[in-house]
């Protein structure tokens, strides 16, 4: 299948990745975020255990950013 869209969505896979690891960030950053949204208090100050994995790191640009 094909699909067409702008540069601003597009970027380039790292020569280090797969195509199979490459095409899963997207899956791990969508779950990270579904997770942070769960809890519904407030994140700051708060000490947040996020398992060790892909979602790590993913997790952890998500709530310095705060997007949850």
């Amino acid at each position: 299948e094909f699909v067409l869209c702008t540069e601003k969505y597009i970027s380039l896979k790292p020569p280090s990745l797969s195509f199979e690891d490459a095409a899963s960030i997207p899956l791990a950053a969508m779950t990270a975020l579904q997770a942070l949204r769960k809890y519904k208090g407030d994140l700051a100050g708060k000490t947040v255990f996020v398992p060790a994995g892909r979602m790590l790191l993913l997790s952890c640009k998500l709530l310095s950013m705060n997007l949850t």
